[in-house]
């Protein structure tokens, strides 16, 4: 499931459009930019561990929702036209809110979306020492 999330992120910011593509909406862009960004925290800090259990049945909850408002969810771009700009936007914006110029950024910031519990954090999860 996981690997359909990151298919899924691939093909909106890179497939070529159809006549009936429409814009990714934006609970869509949120969710894939939360989830690889904690994939990335949980990377680069050892203190956190990615909650895959937790990314899998969100990406059942999206796909749903996705076909609820009309998405096709067989299609491999889901109907959605490219948004790498947005999708940007929202990486910046997480880059913006924090200090990434300190020591374990990634540390700092997964804790701070943690105790958010932010779309970001609630991916997360501290390691048990």
């Amino acid at each position: 499931m996981m690997g359909r999330i990151s298919l899924m992120l691939l093909l909106v910011t890179a497939a070529p459009l159809s006549a009936q593509d429409r814009d990714a909406p934006d609970y869509y862009l949120d969710e894939i930019v939360a989830v690889t960004t904690a994939q990335q925290l949980a990377e680069f800090c050892a203190d956190v561990e990615f909650v895959v259990a937790r990314a899998v049945e969100s990406s059942g909850d999206l796909v749903a929702r996705l076909a609820a408002d009309g998405y096709d969810t067989q299609s491999p771009t889901l109907g959605m036209m490219a948004a790498p700009d947005r999708i940007l936007e929202r990486q910046q914006a997480f880059m913006d809110k924090h200090d990434m110029t300190t020591d374990n950024p990634a540390c700092k910031a997964a804790e701070t979306e943690m105790a958010e519990n932010s779309a970001i954090g609630r991916y997360l999860t501290e390691v048990q020492q």
